[in-house]
């Protein structure tokens, strides 16, 4: 072909080329600045870019901290501007290869949970490449990673699934290789799984196997572990039934860090609540030994309304952690009024119980304006005290344009100063709404109480703060 065709042709391809190109950013700002000893003050920055063509995608992953409070358990009070994360992705019908920071869950969370939870502040993506085979009926992931969240750990798995009629089946084997440094051995640890989801009817089951080991690079054995878990659900009419058990004998998947290092992500069991009290009184699932169950059953359309009930207890090999719950949630609608209640028990074995109380009525205005209110009441035993703590929310919402609140209330705390406890009021009031197309910001200003944040079962402790607060979001 002459120079002058191969011209004219890149000339007529390039329009066409260039036009397939998307790019996709988004831009989120915190900033949080704390009056004088009454908390952390923190910036945050993070551009996430997404460049497409076909079927091919580039992303990177530019972050700002000083210092960071979104990556504590990572890089705790830590100040750095660098490209955290950078990835190509190439999609096809049958394989889709990501090269560069991926994430992944294998197993449902038991072989393998390497994913970013920014709500509390944990990332613990991967570097290196993933892969995802997508034959008849089988998929197939191998993937070969380093967690530099946890001193370069070194991991290789692989995943197999198959669909085949009523019984989908598969499993999967990790391995990691924990780097000791200068001072602590070398580790190496396996973990295999095999699982079974069968169908029949109305009624869907979900079985579990995994089994683990870790000992130090060169020989020898320091645990051995096995993890059995079983769920199943069902329905009759407006009746719905769900239940789970699990039992764990020192299925301990980590490396030298502490809980927050864990590789794994076990099933919730117990409730992870969105209301500010209950979350006080938490329990987790030991990983070295328990037996956990839990069942749930929810009717809908009686009396115009909804009733979900649960139950789930933790038994763990201390008897003092032992966990019980008992959760239940009425709601119904009105014409312009949803009104909820909650009731929830929550005990462990050495300590009296806790008991909480929520009303949380919806009433709309008009179709764009509602007013939320969220009045909650906890009497509990802390540090071996009677305590009653009251939290309350109102919120105005102005769809599309956003919600204006104010929360607040009074919440006994431990006091250094006094070796006890100290009643402590608190209020806060917020703006978040849409400022342009694709902007929001929330302003507030106020005093955070402090406690418990969970998501994914992973929980992490917000401490009280005082001072304001600034988040800006943008997408282009």
């Amino acid at each position: 072909m002459s120079n002058k065709k191969v011209v004219v042709t890149a000339l007529l391809l390039f329009p066409a080329a260039l036009f397939a190109l998307s790019l996709t950013a988004r831009n989120t700002l915190e900033y949080r600045g704390a009056e004088a000893e009454k908390g952390n003050n923190f910036f945050e920055d993070r551009l996430d870019l997404r460049l497409n063509y076909t079927n091919i995608t580039l992303g990177a992953t530019f972050e700002a901290m000083q210092p960071s409070r979104e990556s504590a358990l990572t890089r705790p009070d830590s100040t750095y501007t660098e490209i955290t994360q950078r990835w190509v992705k190439l999609t096809h019908d049958v394989v889709e290869v990501t090269g560069g920071t991926f994430m992944t869950t294998l197993g449902n969370g038991f072989l393998l949970d390497a994913r970013e939870q920014r709500d509390v502040q944990q990332d613990h993506h991967l570097d290196g490449v993933d892969a995802i085979i997508h034959a008849k009926n089988i998929d197939l992931t191998l993937l070969a990673g380093l967690a530099d969240w946890d001193n370069n750990t070194q991991f290789k798995a692989v995943e197999i699934n198959s669909y085949y009629k009523f019984v989908p089946v598969g499993g999967g084997y990790v391995r990691y290789d924990v780097n000791g440094g200068d001072v602590l051995p070398n580790l190496i640890g396996e973990t295999w799984e095999v699982h079974a989801s069968p169908l029949v009817g109305p009624v869907g089951a979900d079985i579990r196997y995994a089994q683990t080991w870790r000992g130090p690079k060169g020989g020898g054995v320091e645990y051995t572990g096995n993890a059995l878990y079983g769920s199943a659900s069902t329905y009759f009419g407006p009746i719905t039934l769900f239940g789970e058990v699990m039992q764990l004998d020192s299925f301990i998947v980590k490396g030298y860090g502490d809980e927050n290092s864990s590789y794994i992500t076990l099933p919730l069991i117990v409730h992870r609540p969105s209301y500010t009290l209950v979350s006080r009184h938490l329990a987790t699932v030991s990983q070295r030994e328990a037996i956990a169950f839990s069942g749930e059953i929810g009717v809908s359309s009686v009396f115009e309304g909804e009733i979900m009930a649960s139950f789930a207890m933790i038994d763990n090999p201390d008897e003092a952690t032992d966990y019980t719950e008992v959760f239940a949630e009425v709601s119904r609608e009105w014409e312009s009024l949803l009104l909820k209640g909650v009731y929830e028990f929550q005990q462990t074995a050495d300590e009296d119980p806790a008991h909480n109380f929520i009303i949380e009525p919806l009433y709309y205005f008009t179709e764009r304006t509602s007013l939320l209110l969220d009045i909650e009441f906890q009497t509990a035993t802390e540090y071996d005290e009677k305590v009653n703590n009251l939290y309350g929310l109102a919120e105005f919402t102005v769809s599309p344009y956003g919600a204006f609140g104010v929360e607040g209330g009074r919440i006994m705390e431990w006091d250094d100063a006094t070796s006890g406890l100290e009643p402590r009021n608190f209020i806060r009031f917020y703006i978040d709404g849409e400022i342009a197309e694709n902007h929001r910001i929330m302003l507030a200003y106020g005093k955070r109480p402090g406690g418990v944040t969970c998501s994914g079962g992973t929980c992490r402790d917000e401490p009280q703060f005082e001072g304001f607060e600034l988040k800006l979001s943008s997408s282009f």
